[in-house]
């Protein structure tokens, strides 16, 4: 029986056995969106000087465009921003500009091209979200959203949706809550059980609920 079996069959229980649908679709976008820009970086001579025009991305999203690039496209994209800082550090040491000048040019996450990504997967993915949680889709495959993307959409919601929302998270929680219980009794030295897949992996998915996922900022919703 597929996932979607399954969730069909338990009434359309939501799972969150993928994790948050609104994390997924923010870490797509960011992941498709720097390796869209490491390949541009690394050839474009346009794209060089935008990115040496913004100064980079915010730190955030730098590190993880080390962490999909290597060492000779990351040196295409950060010797323009280098040489870029240079002139504005060589202006301030003329008297021409002050100090809060540097500061303020740093890059800002409302600013960084790859955040703007983020947050417009993550408002739609969020609107997605509320009419797959309220109803069945066309799979049955109805996932919870983490603590986070939960937050924000009951704060977003009319009244009269908070409910149906907030029972159906909480009974999905339970059910990964009593996975956590059966996984732990079942490793137990007393009583040694194997595990089911879903036990094995709860402790990542309940992770996952209570804090999003890793390459996601919790600066707050998108």
């Amino acid at each position: 029986m597929s996932r979607s079996d399954h969730n069909a069959a338990t009434g359309g229980q939501p799972s969150i056995a993928a994790g948050c649908p609104v994390c997924a679709a923010q870490s797509k976008a960011v992941f498709d969106d720097l390796v869209a820009w490491q390949a541009r970086l690394a050839r474009s001579e346009e794209a060089q000087a935008r990115f040496a025009t913004m100064r980079g991305f915010c730190a955030f999203h730098m590190w993880l465009l080390q962490q999909i690039g290597d060492p000779l496209s990351l040196s295409h994209a950060l010797a323009p921003v280098i040489e870029a800082w240079a002139d504005d550090l060589d202006t301030v040491a003329e008297g021409s500009a002050a100090a809060v000048t540097v500061a303020a040019a740093q890059p800002r996450r409302r600013a960084c091209p790859v955040c703007r990504s983020e947050r417009e997967a993550g408002a739609q993915a969020l609107h997605l979200a509320a009419a797959a949680t309220l109803g069945p889709t066309e799979s049955g495959d109805e996932r919870l959203l983490c603590m986070r993307h939960l937050a924000a959409l009951l704060a977003d919601v009319t009244p009269k949706a908070v409910p149906p929302l907030a029972r159906a998270h909480a009974a999905g929680l339970r059910a990964l809550a009593a996975q956590l219980r059966s996984y732990l009794g079942k490793r137990a030295a007393s009583r040694r059980q194997p595990a089911t897949e879903d036990e094995q992996e709860a402790w990542r998915r309940a992770l996952l609920f209570v804090a999003g996922a890793r390459a996601l900022r919790d600066e707050g919703p998108p």
